[in-house]
């Protein structure tokens, strides 16, 4: 999709859920799945942009900061972990002090500055992504909404123009659709996301945020 707000971090949304869920499966080991699963789509884009010459504007580094001071608490052991686990030279933390050198704001009381996340334009990602589909023999129809799928020996999908036999139904819609609501109950969870977006800001965007983190 084109809609995010373009920041490849290592975070998830519902950490806690797929813990409790997997658990059962994984023991002892859930914990370093979830870990290394934060950084799994990294790699991914990254080769994808290398790899097919994708124009998106990917850079790195991004801020993790805090609201308010008790923030800081779970921030500290946000980065004890990732120290812990060998990111030790790809985070820092900053306090009131440090965050200003990157921000013009007083309104933050520290952060994890963070060099292995990163961000980019996600609609110039999205197309980019299509058109190196399209060269490995993918075919796209945009504005073909599917009303239904079809179940049985022959998977497809009906549209209102014609039906669509299939090997496989895969659904990759993000979140707009109302296909297969029974089947996919307990199988997806919100991720929240707020997108602020202003006019060109030109010099004053260097100024506000010298760096370009995200």
């Amino acid at each position: 999709t084109g809609r995010n707000g373009g920041q490849v971090t290592g975070s998830l949304s519902g950490d806690g859920a797929m813990r409790k869920q997997m658990r059962a499966k994984l023991g002892d080991d859930v914990d370093d799945f979830i870990w290394h699963l934060r950084w799994r789509g990294h790699e991914i884009i990254r080769q994808r942009v290398e790899k097919y010459g994708i124009e998106c504007d990917l850079k790195h580094g991004h801020l993790h900061a805090a609201y308010k001071p008790s923030h800081m608490v779970d921030l500290r052991k946000d980065y004890d972990e990732a120290v812990r686990r060998g990111l030790g030279d790809e985070v820092s933390l900053l306090d009131r002090s440090q965050i200003r050198d990157l921000l013009q704001s007083d309104l933050y009381h520290g952060a994890i500055k963070n060099t292995r996340n990163m961000h980019l334009h996600p609609l110039n990602l999205c197309i980019g992504e299509a058109r190196a589909a399209e060269s490995l023999g993918a075919q796209i129809f945009e504005n073909s909404e599917v009303l239904e799928i079809i179940h049985g020996d022959t998977p497809g999908v009906r549209t209102a123009h014609g039906q669509i036999d299939a090997n496989q139904v895969m659904l990759a819609g993000d979140v707009y659709h109302k296909l297969e609501p029974g089947q996919l109950k307990g199988k997806i969870f919100p991720a929240m996301g707020g997108i602020v977006t202003t006019a060109p800001l030109g010099d004053l965007a260097q100024q506000i945020n010298p760096e370009d983190l995200a």
